[in-house]
């Protein structure tokens, strides 16, 4: 599902920056790209530690 936000974010943005220069535009697909990831990163982190603590209660 992230991966795929990704390609409806990324076409998006080389829209709305279509007038900047090509480079810019490349900067800003790379940092969209690495907030998508580390949020996806982010939530897998965050259901581990809820599995782990889940079927673990001494782990607390």
């Amino acid at each position: 599902m992230i991966a795929g936000l990704t390609w409806v974010v990324l076409p998006a943005l080389m829209i709305i920056f279509e007038d900047v220069n090509s480079e810019a535009t490349i900067e800003i697909m790379k940092e969209t790209i690495n907030l998508v990831w580390a949020s996806a990163a982010l939530l897998g982190a965050r259901k581990l530690a809820g599995a782990l603590g889940k079927n673990n209660p001494d782990a607390a």
